[in-house]
């Protein structure tokens, strides 16, 4: 558990931070009881902040999980009543259930609890929640649906009950790469905690997440979020909770894998973000931290990095095309991965699915193709940024005066699969560093190719020859929608990058049924280097893309 140390804001250097995290892209549960001297704030209030969660998605046989988190009552005590969810299944039959019914004292900065409900009584669709959350404050009686937010919804969370598990094919695992817990925590979010976001991954399918906590965050102490522990106290205890929760004594569960969201600077010196995966060593980042006046210069850069990280450790570009606000390249230097920055040696790959099929991974698609054009080979991933939010986003839209509330950058939306030869964080963070997966919100595909020794190449590697054997696979389910568009691309290198050249080729069907596809082509192999990769979307509008094979001839 993270501990919040709270204080009003009157001091110009943390006037400065504040206004700096109110306008970058977080997407954490809103910190509402901050405010500047002086200055009004509607979304303020005297209660703690309290809020509901539950996954958006839930796998055939599993409970259905239920958060409640109480956070600030260290500065306004309470007196937590009852907690009770109202639920509809697919807009009728209205139940509920007495979720807690013992009155208890709350004076801590941060409580959180789980609570489990059986559906296996209810068919499938989409179940509808209202949790109302019973507090005494200062002799009064208070009922609060779903939060407590000034400005927000209440609405009721949505939760698919789903008939069929995440589109499966052999030695298949479903993960999210990028990922926040409460270990990221400042004075406008806070995030769950890691246990919580465990759970939550199982319900929806997921077999492994990246929890990737900011440089600027891990580095501090637990109390207090503007000063650095030398001693990375909060760093070392992140790595041994996350630890703890990968122990073979807590089952099979999904496995948490120790991360790190460094900030550092690309080729023009603006902060962007890196994820380091399974490295013990803490890399200090904080350029947009936003910690000291006028303190943008991230520590290390690009190149200055990926020297320091060890051949166990994964480095992938974190949504490298993502739109940068211009309030963010003002105040905090934010800026955008280039094709210069991405073309280093040990840089597996790039993080472009971040929470939603948007401009922002179409920008991301285009500048990996530009470096599959240029012969380099790099690979793609997909993660949601979910700090918490595993129903709908709830984040301060406009300082002290509006929330904001989307149903994107949810735990587990879009989806990095994994063919790995087991369930070991061994062999899921090997496969996942050799490229042998692909980026889903929907669909999943694999495919390979077979030479004329009859040697198989899988996504992510390298075979030569003459001639080819392709054999793809794709799979979707009635949740995603029937497989509509499937793509055999085949992409021309040309070491000069000068252009991206893909041509889409024709193959043979086999269709089984609106879900499940197969398809063949033969090729011969006239130019010296190719790649292949495949798409495939849905009539949903769902979509996957696969990383590359790569041919060279013989």
């Amino acid at each position: 558990m993270i501990w919040e140390h709270s204080f009003y804001l009157n001091h110009s250097g943390h006037l400065f931070q504040w206004t700096c995290y109110l306008f970058s892209a977080g997407f954490f549960y809103a910190e509402i009881h901050y405010q500047f001297k002086g200055i009004y704030s509607r979304l303020k209030h005297l209660f703690p902040e309290i809020l509901a969660d539950a996954p958006h998605r839930l796998e055939p046989g599993q409970k259905l999980p239920v958060l409640v988190i109480i956070k600030d009552a260290h500065l306004f005590p309470i007196e937590l009543r009852t907690i009770r969810v109202d639920f509809k299944l697919n807009g009728e039959g209205l139940s509920h259930k007495i979720l807690f019914d013992n009155s208890l004292k709350l004076d801590s900065p941060f409580w959180h609890r789980q609570f489990w409900l059986d559906p296996s009584g209810m068919n499938t669709g989409t179940i509808e929640l209202n949790v109302t959350i019973t507090i005494r404050h200062k002799k009064k009686i208070y009922n609060f649906q779903n939060d407590n937010y000034t400005g927000t919804s209440h609405a009721p969370l949505r939760v698919k009950i789903s008939s069929s598990k995440l589109p499966c094919l052999p030695g298949l695992f479903y993960g999210d790469l990028h990922t926040h817990s409460n270990y990221t925590s400042d004075q406008v979010e806070f995030g769950a905690p890691l246990p919580a976001i465990q759970e939550a991954a199982e319900a929806v399918g997921l077999s492994f997440v990246a929890v990737t906590d900011h440089s600027y965050d891990l580095d501090d102490f637990i109390d207090n979020y503007i000063k650095n522990d030398p001693k990375l106290t909060k760093w070392k205890r992140f790595r041994k909770e996350l630890s703890q929760l990968n122990k073979p004594s807590n089952g099979k569960k999904p496995i948490m894998i120790s991360g790190e969201e460094v900030t550092v600077r690309n080729r023009r010196n603006r902060n962007v973000h890196f994820l380091i995966l399974n490295d013990p060593r803490f890399h200090k980042g904080s350029g947009d931290g936003a910690e000291k006046w006028f303190k943008f210069y991230s520590e290390s850069s690009i190149p200055d990095l990926l020297q320091k990280i060890p051949d166990t450790a994964a480095a992938i570009a974190a949504h490298p095309a993502v739109p940068v606000p211009k309030l963010e390249s003002i105040l905090i230097n934010r800026g955008k991965w280039e094709m210069p920055d991405i073309l280093h040696k040990n840089l597996s790959g790039l993080q472009i699915l971040n929470g939603a099929i948007d401009q922002g991974f179409m920008d991301g698609l285009r500048l990996w193709k530009w470096s599959l054009a240029g012969g380099y080979k790099k690979y793609i991933y997909a993660g949601t940024d979910a700090h918490g939010n595993f129903n709908r986003y709830r984040q301060v839209r406009f300082p002290f005066f509006k929330m904001h509330e989307k149903d994107s950058q949810i735990l587990g939306k879009t989806r990095t699969g994994v063919f790995a030869d087991s369930f070991s964080f061994e062999a899921i963070l090997n496969a996942l560093k050799r490229g042998r997966c692909f980026i889903t919100d929907g669909p999943a595909l694999n495919f390979t190719a077979q030479n004329e020794n009859r040697e198989i190449a899988e996504m992510g590697s390298t075979i030569s020859g003459g001639t080819f054997e392709i054999q793809a696979d794709f799979k979707s389910t009635p949740e995603f929608g029937k497989l509509h568009k499937i793509k055999l691309l085949l992409g021309k290198i040309d070491r000069s990058g000068a252009k991206i050249q893909e041509t889409q080729l024709r193959f043979q069907e086999r269709k089984e049924s609106n879900f499940r596809s197969r398809i063949f082509r033969k090729i011969e192999l006239s130019r010296k280097e190719v790649y292949l990769r495949l798409e495939a979307a849905t009539d949903t509008g769902k979509a996957s893309f696969s990383n590359p094979i790569w041919l060279e001839l013989k």
